[in-house]
């Protein structure tokens, strides 16, 4: 069976500058470009190339040097993807499927943005936490997360997230106070061979949270 991969990242934004982090040097484009004129563009500019994401870790790590950009100056990401012929699912290298609530708004036909939520599609109404390693996105409903891990009393909200915090699994806490009732979910299935124990996300902090309503 022939498949999609996540292959190259192209650095793309709205502005035009070059920023050091870390050990990896990031230069943002004032245009999109395709994987081979993004490639040539970063080689034009003294870097080695575009860089290449095959592991859920490295996904994981272009997240976190990325996000100062994203969030503050507004920045977008985007990745490129290998196209084979029928293709059917997004896999890394090793074969493994890619956790569907990872941060990537996905194009199958040519390349996927790294996004604020990820594929896990939000709608409005009753309060939520989802709390990975990007963002806590509050008060809204996952419409795909099918995999309920437990469910138990909890005296407050910040003892359900508590609770998810120590659930490896834990992607969403769900916390109802009429009822006393903490629910923890894990990541939302798109289809039979997706893979719930996916490392994609390491939780490395429960933040500042706030309550909306709708």
């Amino acid at each position: 069976m022939q498949m999609w991969t996540l292959d190259l990242v192209a650095i793309l934004a709205t502005r035009s500058l070059s920023h050091q982090l870390g050990m990896v040097s990031i230069a943002i484009s004032a245009t999109q470009q395709s994987a081979l004129n993004g490639n040539k563009l970063c080689q034009d500019l003294g870097y080695d190339g575009l860089g290449v994401l095959r592991t859920p870790e490295a996904y994981a790590y272009a997240l976190r040097i990325t996000k100062p950009l994203r969030l503050t100056e507004k920045a977008y990401f985007y990745v490129g993807l290998r196209r084979f012929l029928n293709p059917t699912r997004f896999v890394w290298d090793d074969g493994t499927t890619l956790a569907t609530d990872m941060h990537l708004d996905k194009d199958y036909n040519y390349i996927g943005k790294i996004s604020r939520v990820g594929t896990l599609r939000m709608i409005t109404h009753l309060r939520w936490w989802r709390l990975m390693e990007l963002q806590n996105v509050v008060a809204n409903q996952p419409t795909q997360v099918s995999f309920k891990l437990s469910e138990s009393t909890a005296s407050s909200s910040i003892k359900c997230v508590v609770m998810c915090s120590q659930e490896t699994l834990c992607r969403l806490p769900d916390f109802r106070a009429d009822i006393s009732t903490c629910t923890l979910f894990g990541p939302g299935t798109l289809n039979t061979t997706e893979n719930a124990a996916s490392t994609t996300f390491i939780r490395v902090a429960y933040e500042a949270m706030r309550e909306e309503y709708s």
